[in-house]
């Protein structure tokens, strides 16, 4: 291999590089310059957002559904739909397990819709609109982690949702290390892999 021809590839490895730096530091500051908006106001529903349930424990779901409880005891919204189905870490269907949570915090079972078939963020936003429109229900408050809820509320405006948000701020996805660096790298990535597949 020529010099001449080196120095081009190591250019273009260069460049490539640096636009994929770009790219994930600019994906990175949208998630932390969008976290933590509580925009929360009375709506038709609370759509809590589905968490891995596995044999560990699953503190991060629980965080949500005690915060959704929280908003339903307010009276920001009549029902809740629990979103999630199941995974290969979880030992159940992440929504039936929220059900559960929920009806220990008070929350009645008729209050309560379930979409158990989804399998990431963006089936959890798509499948559950087809339960909102099924059941007339046209604004939502979405309940998430702060990390996530930035992923949420773009998935949400693609698919034409009326939203507001109330992240679960106590959850220890975010509030502990290094949970919180993995969940944000994560969610960098997600967004950088959503807006590749036009899904955001």
């Amino acid at each position: 291999m020529n010099k001449k021809l080196l120095r081009k590839i190591i250019f273009a490895v260069l460049l490539i590089g640096s636009l994929g730096l770009i790219i994930f530091l600019s994906s990175l500051i949208y998630i932390l310059t969008h976290a933590y908006i509580n925009t929360a106001k009375k709506s038709d529903a609370i759509l809590v957002l589905g968490a891995a349930v596995t044999n560990e424990g699953y503190p991060c779901l629980q965080e949500r559904v005690n915060h959704a409880a929280n908003l339903y005891q307010q009276g920001l919204a009549p029902k809740i739909v629990f979103a999630g189905g199941k995974l290969p870490v979880d030992y159940d269907i992440e929504a039936n397990v929220a059900k559960r949570l929920g009806i220990s915090d008070h929350i009645p079972e008729s209050s309560m819709l379930l979409e158990g078939n989804s399998h990431n963020t963006y089936e959890d936003m798509l499948f559950s609109k087809a339960i909102l429109d099924q059941n007339n229900l046209h604004t939502i408050i979405i309940v998430t982690d702060p990390l996530h809820e930035p992923r949420a509320a773009l998935l949400a405006q693609k698919d034409g949702i009326s939203y507001t948000l109330s992240p679960a701020t106590q959850s220890s996805c975010t509030t502990q290390f290094p949970k919180n660096l993995k969940l944000l790298f994560h969610e960098t990535v997600g967004i950088i892999y959503y807006k590749l597949l036009n899904r955001i």
